[in-house]
């Protein structure tokens, strides 16, 4: 459902890469990207260390 959403507004991106060395497509990679939480989103304040 979300991937193909995000497909359509990112399929319009040109993948530079060589495509002999492309192993995954560059919308999954943009996607498992942008989807990963973030450390300093999961994170509590009191959880740093300064």
């Amino acid at each position: 459902m979300y991937i193909e959403a995000f497909t359509s507004h990112f399929g319009a991106l040109t993948d530079a890469r060589q495509s002999a060395k492309v192993t995954y497509p560059l919308e999954d990679i943009l996607f498992i990207t942008l989807c990963a939480p973030s450390p300093a989103l999961t994170q509590s304040s009191s959880d740093y260390v300064l």
